[in-house]
């Protein structure tokens, strides 16, 4: 199977992997995939799996504080 590729304008993504997840948290995939689980950000689309960038961010700000 090949690599997925992703284009720069990824900053105003509604939905992203959980790739783009790790990177836009600076963090590994299993804490990534935690997160995601409890902000429950999750989305299956077939046999893909995406997260909810709006719903991370409340998330998040709401640990933060």
């Amino acid at each position: 199977m090949r690599k997925r590729t992703y284009s720069s304008n990824d900053n105003n993504a509604i939905m992203i992997s959980v790739e783009q997840l790790q990177e836009r948290l600076n963090c590994g995939y299993k804490t990534a995939v935690t997160i995601g689980k409890d902000a429950k950000a999750r989305v299956s689309v077939g046999r893909r799996v995406f997260y909810n960038v709006k719903l991370i961010e409340k998330y998040v700000d709401k640990l933060a504080m």
